[in-house]
């Protein structure tokens, strides 16, 4: 369904927003409060640092059905996808490779130039799809956070750096 059959309407907005705003809400405690501002301090400067995969709730309260539709054919394409299986199998992998073939083989692309794609590809700019810049730290950063709703204590690190080879950050 996701790789070709998402089907978005206001009524299938009206019905679910509720449940994204509920759970939104519920990110909003003191452990995700830290988290979040783990995540900006080590993104600083990036897009990534200001966009949580939630969404912002503006967006959530307000998206139309168009623009639910239009993100979903721009992001959610079938030439982005994968499959994983994990687990214990039954049957052969040659027969679970078949009923994979059979209900995906009919399901195509978009085809032709991404719009979100720059010609450069993988790492190639800021227009390519796939690449947001992460500045490298030149000085180690640090961040001492207080919530007086916390409960416990933590220390996280965490090191941004080059990817060797790949041109991205890892």
């Amino acid at each position: 369904e996701f790789a070709s059959g998402i089907r978005a309407t206001e009524g299938d907005l009206q019905l679910e927003r509720g449940t994204v705003i509920d759970e939104w809400r519920q990110s909003k405690t003191s452990q995700n409060r830290m988290v979040e501002s783990h995540w900006e301090a080590t993104m600083k400067d990036s897009k990534y640092a200001s966009r949580l995969p939630i969404g912002l709730e503006k967006v959530i309260r307000n998206c139309t059905a168009e623009e639910v539709q239009a993100f979903r054919d721009k992001w959610y394409r079938p030439e982005h996808q994968a499959v994983f299986l994990v687990g214990d199998f039954v049957e052969s992998m040659e027969d679970i490779e078949r009923k994979l073939q059979s209900v995906f083989e009919g399901i195509q692309g978009a085809g032709g130039n991404h719009p979100a794609q720059s010609e450069k590809g993988r790492g190639g700019g800021e227009g390519d799809y796939r690449y947001v810049e992460v500045k490298v730290h030149e000085e180690p950063q640090y961040l001492v956070q207080t919530d007086e709703e916390a409960t416990q204590s933590s220390v996280n690190i965490s090191f941004v750096k080059p990817c060797l080879d790949s041109g991205w950050l890892c």
